[in-house]
């Protein structure tokens, strides 16, 4: 398999998997949503909530520091030429 092949190949995965992904909202913004929803609350709603709230924070800030690991991965990646024109280009 020639490199162009290979580019295209690994570009083609790429975009599959991409494409197949399931739609993700971070754990945090979503009870957020769902308590916007709800309207004002009282404290006594956001005490008996606590516990939901604490453990969506906590994998929300568990997701932003995987995908902050992603970036900072990929911005330190050596850019390789591609071996041909991306369509639209």
């Amino acid at each position: 398999m020639s490199l162009s092949n290979a580019t295209r190949a690994v570009s083609d995965q790429v975009l599959a998997a991409l494409i197949v992904a399931p739609r993700h909202v971070n754990p945090a913004v979503a009870l957020w949503l769902d308590l916007q929803q709800q309207g004002p609350l009282s404290a006594e709603d956001l005490m008996t909530a606590s516990a939901q709230i604490e453990d969506a924070i906590g994998q929300g800030q568990a997701e932003r520091d995987a995908v902050g690991c992603a970036l900072r991965n990929l911005a330190a990646s050596q850019p390789v030429p591609a071996c041909f024109v991306p369509i639209g280009f």
